[in-house]
């Protein structure tokens, strides 16, 4: 079974998270399709990118069900083998001489959150929500949201987020310059089509020197931030709190950390 759907409209490529049932949530297949799409893609034609999840959701984020049924021991290089290829295709949409665009419908959690940052645009459905969801199982972000909600928000409001975790519904995230539109949500797709499309009629020479120069000083810290974001979520992944919140999240219940 494929996790990462392909589907060719003229210059535009729509890539779809495929774990419906899932929420669309990452497990390491799932993560290591991503990350050979994202590089493969590279190699064609294509000039926009959309990509969108299957279903009522974009991505629950990490999956916890493959996390738990990881000994606790050793969960850190559970973690690195998650974060290694994860962080590899967020690289390679920043560096990439496409431009991505992130059509969220429905949730957006944790590392959904983070690739839906990634991208060079990212717009919304009427009923999408973003949430972080790190702080629930006692864990710290990783694909880059730190990074990226630091350069768009301020470090206190990205403190803020990160440590109080709310739920960002769209209006929010307008405001927030976490999207840069939103949509009815039986228009999101034609929504993000019809902005690829114009971006298509543009020069790709020109398109592809500005998404550089915009994107080029930020390059070096990205890839630093993100290895710093692998270590601390595999280091924190053996801990007992992790322990803790990621039961509680299976169960459908609020932790209680010590």
């Amino acid at each position: 079974m494929s996790y990462i759907e392909l589907e060719e409209r003229n210059k535009t490529a729509i890539i779809r998270f495929n774990r419906e049932k899932s929420f669309n949530a990452m497990n390491g297949a799932l993560i290591v399709e991503f990350a050979q799409k994202v590089r493969l893609i590279e190699q064609t034609d294509f000039r926009t990118i959309i990509l969108t999840g299957r279903g009522a959701a974009f991505s629950a984020g990490g999956d916890v069900i493959s996390m738990m049924e990881t000994a606790r021991s050793e969960r850190g290089k559970f973690f690195n083998r998650l974060t290694f290829p994860l962080h590899e295709a967020i690289l390679n949409i920043a560096k990439s001489d496409k431009i991505w665009i992130a059509a969220v419908n429905g949730v957006a959690a944790g590392a959904g959150v983070s690739v839906a940052l990634a991208c060079d645009m990212t717009v919304a459905s009427e009923d999408a929500k973003f949430i972080l969801s790190y702080e629930k199982i006692g864990l710290t972000p990783d694909g880059g949201a730190t990074f990226f909600l630091t350069h768009l928000l301020g470090f206190k409001k990205a403190i803020e987020i990160v440590l109080k975790d709310p739920v960002i519904d769209v209006h929010e995230a307008l405001r927030l310059n976490i999207i840069n539109q939103y949509f009815k949500n039986d228009q999101l797709l034609s929504g993000a089509l019809s902005i690829a499309e114009s971006i298509n009629e543009k020069s790709q020479d020109a398109m592809t020197a500005s998404k550089r120069l915009i994107r080029k000083p930020y390059l070096d810290s990205l890839k630093e931030q993100l290895n710093r974001e692998s270590r601390s979520i595999a280091k924190l992944s053996e801990t007992e709190n992790a322990e803790i919140g990621m039961k509680a999240f299976i169960e459908k219940r609020f932790p209680k950390f010590k």
